[in-house]
C-alpha cells in the first residue's frame, strides 16, 4: 500500500521561516486570507515564548504544475522557486505560520506594522505597545536578526553591570527559546487535487467551524476557477461598485488557527 502521510519532527521554528521566506513553502489558492490581529499574534508569541505546543503544520506535496496556484506571496515577499520538483503548499497552520512570519521578519501586512510587536524584558512577556519608545522593549523582529540581537544583548550585559539587572538574561532565553522552538510537520502526497480539498475540509470542520462561503470556496475551487476572484471581478464592474459590492462576509467565522 502506498503511503500517502508522514510526520516529520526535526523541524524548528528558524527552518519554518527559511523554507516560507525562500518559497520552499507555499499557500495554496483555496485557502482562506489571513485575518489574524496584532492581539492574536501576541498570544501566540507567549505560547511560543511559555514552550506550549502551537499544534502541527499540515503540508501537501503537490506537483510542479502547481506552482502557480498560490495565495499572499506577492504582499509577504515570498519568491517561486521554479527549480523544485514538486510543490509545498501550507494545508492547515497558515494563521501561525503568517503570524510569525510577518512578526519575526518585521514586516508590515495588510496595513498593519507588525514590527512593533515587541518583548518586554521587565515581565517577559510579548506585547503590541500604543507607542514605540517604551523602555525595555525590543521589537520581535530583531531576534532571529543576528546582528541586531548581539548588538542589544551587548548594551543589556553593560546595563545590567550598572543597574544590578537581569535583562540580557531574558533577552538571551528568549532567543535561544525561538530559535529551537520545535514544530510537528505532517505532510501528505501522491494526492490529487480534489483529495486534497477534502483533507483541508475535513481538518477545519473538525477544528474551529468553517463558514458556508469558506466550504463553497473550497469545494468549488480548481486551476480554471476560483470563487474569490470571480467575486472580486464582479465587485469592479461600477455599477456593483456603487452599491457597495458584495460582502464575504467571514467576520461571524471562528478562525481555526
Amino acid at each position: 500500500m502506498e503511503q500517502t502521510i508522514d510526520i516529520i519532527n526535526n523541524w524548528n521554528l528558524r527552518k519554518m521561516l527559511a523554507e516560507l521566506e525562500t518559497g520552499n513553502m507555499l499557500i495554496p489558492r483555496f485557502q482562506r486570507e489571513y485575518s489574524w490581529e496584532p492581539a492574536k499574534v501576541v498570544s501566540l508569541l507567549n505560547s511560543v515564548y511559555c514552550q506550549y505546543p502551537i499544534g502541527s503544520i499540515f503540508l501537501w506535496i503537490a506537483p510542479k504544475e502547481f506552482k502557480n496556484f498560490i495565495r499572499e506571496t506577492e504582499k509577504l515577499n515570498i519568491p517561486e522557486n521554479p527549480d523544485h520538483s514538486h510543490c509545498v503548499f501550507i494545508l492547515d497552520g497558515q494563521q501561525r505560520v503568517i503570524s510569525l512570519f510577518v512578526t519575526l521578519r518585521g514586516k508590515i501586512f495588510n496595513k498593519i506594522d507588525y514590527s512593533r510587536i515587541c518583548f518586554n524584558l521587565d515581565k517577559k512577556t510579548f506585547v503590541y505597545p500604543r507607542k514605540s519608545d517604551l523602555k525595555n522593549h525590543i521589537p520581535a523582529w530583531k531576534i532571529f536578526d543576528t546582528g541586531a540581537y548581539q548588538e542589544i544583548y551587548g548594551d543589556l550585559v553593560l546595563a545590567d553591570r550598572e543597574h544590578k539587572t537581569k535583562m540580557a538574561q531574558a533577552w538571551a532565553h528568549c532567543h535561544e527559546v525561538f530559535m529551537n522552538y520545535p514544530l510537528s510537520i505532517v505532510k501528505t502526497f501522491h494526492r490529487n487535487l480534489d483529495d486534497v480539498v477534502e483533507v483541508f475540509e475535513r481538518i477545519n470542520q473538525g477544528g474551529k467551524r468553517l463558514t458556508a462561503y469558506d466550504l463553497i470556496q473550497a469545494s468549488t475551487w480548481s486551476e480554471k476557477f476560483d470563487l474569490n476572484e470571480k467575486i472580486g471581478d464582479f465587485n469592479q464592474l461600477p455599477y456593483v461598485k456603487k452599491m457597495g459590492g458584495l460582502k464575504i462576509g467571514r467576520a461571524s467565522c471562528r478562525e481555526r488557527v
